[in-house]
């Protein structure tokens, strides 16, 4: 048994005494123990599963990486002509590994984030350039869907201090969800501006389905996924919004959202004016 005493000076009957209290405190401090007891536990679940996610992602990478290239070769016929049907089955392979490892790395990243080992570099950067780069590498995804994907950048450069892969990962994750749930003729917008305040803004616009409001505050919580029946028909793990929001956290951006249900989204990643670089500098 545990006990606890208290003790004070008291008046008793005109002379100094001393009150004693003791209190049987056993029961809370088996409540205490076992608290700390389940948050050590818990603590050595969560690392283990972080370790876990980050040896596996590694592990899958290889032997993904070597069923991409081969499956490439197949498709584009590199080693010689085959038949159409090996071809496209080589294609269906090729896409599907693609997909795997995007996946892949969308763990990998949210184990560094678990772990707090991620983080960003600081380089000068052109802004319309990785717009561009990112709209060259969705185009064929934005075909294949039938969504017309179009930009919206100044004629001169938007020189910006930041991670430039980390960038392109922002982009590629914001203007592929919205290719994702645009339905075929629809369009998405990407823009990147500087406004009046010196601050830096990319902008993602679709005509898609648009998310309901009482979504909207959990979309960027890992593994969070609108349960809709078109939705649940779409490719995703949910995590590519939680690594938008991380990787702009890092960077100092605020993240903005802007959507109606049957009309489309607007996602605006607002970035410090600091951020922005003199283009005289």
């Amino acid at each position: 048994m545990v006990f606890e005493t208290f003790s004070r000076l008291v008046d008793w009957d005109g002379k100094p005494a001393i009150q004693a209290t003791i209190l049987d405190v056993t029961e809370r401090k088996n409540v205490e123990t076992y608290l700390m007891y389940a948050k050590e536990t818990a603590e050595r679940a969560d690392r283990a599963k972080t370790e876990f996610l980050g040896n596996m992602s590694h592990e899958f990478r290889t032997p993904l990486n070597a069923i991409i290239g081969f499956s490439q070769m197949i498709k584009d016929q590199m080693m010689g002509e085959a038949l159409p049907q090996y071809v496209e089955y080589a294609g269906a392979i090729n896409s599907s590994g693609v997909h795997l490892l995007d996946v892949v790395n969308d763990l990998l990243d949210v184990a560094s984030i678990e772990s707090g080992t991620l983080t960003i570099s600081e380089e000068i950067v052109d802004l319309v350039d990785a717009c561009k780069a990112c709209e060259r590498m969705l185009r064929h995804r934005a075909h294949k869907s039938q969504v017309i994907v179009s930009l919206q950048v100044p004629d001169k450069p938007i020189r910006f201090k930041g991670d430039l892969r980390r960038l392109k990962q922002i982009l590629i994750n914001l203007v592929g969800n919205a290719i994702k749930f645009t339905d075929p003729d629809g369009r998405v917008t990407l823009s990147a501006e500087v406004d009046e305040k010196g601050r830096a803004r990319l902008v993602v616009t679709d005509t898609g389905i648009g998310i309901p409001k009482e979504h909207l505050s959990h979309i960027f919580n890992p593994f969070y996924r609108v349960d809709t029946h078109y939705i649940s028909q779409r490719e995703g793990t949910g995590l590519g919004l939680p690594l938008v929001k991380t990787l702009a956290d890092l960077h100092g951006a605020a993240i903005e959202i802007e959507s109606e249900p049957g009309v489309g989204t607007r996602m605006f990643v607002i970035f410090p004016p600091q951020r922005t670089v003199d283009p005289e500098s």
